[in-house]
């Protein structure tokens, strides 16, 4: 079963805010994104290329999900495309899960 918490690719170290690169110890210590962060980032940068304008309410129908926002184009782009881009990640693993 993927929950999207799992590291889709883990790194052996870590950087801080100032820059300075430690090591991991172990594997449970490895820094990189999960699988849900790194699709959502795909499905972002797809929705922002295609300049869909679709309410952001019509698609959460689509997936069954409630329209809990009042977004609206272009005033809260970015916002838009974060919200649909999760709603999207959680519709693929939960499709991925069947």
């Amino acid at each position: 079963m993927i929950t999207g918490d799992e590291v889709i690719n883990p790194q052996g170290f870590s950087v801080d805010k100032n820059g300075n690169v430690y090591l991991a110890e172990n594997y449970s210590s490895y820094n990189g994104l999960n699988i849900r962060q790194h699709y959502a980032g795909l499905l972002m940068a797809a929705n922002i290329s295609s300049n869909d304008t679709t309410p952001v309410k019509y698609i959460f129908e689509t997936l069954g999900l409630p329209p809990d926002t009042e977004y609206e184009y272009p005033k809260h782009y970015m916002m838009y495309m974060a919200k649909i881009s999760v709603a999207g990640v959680n519709a693929l693993i939960d499709e991925l899960n069947k």
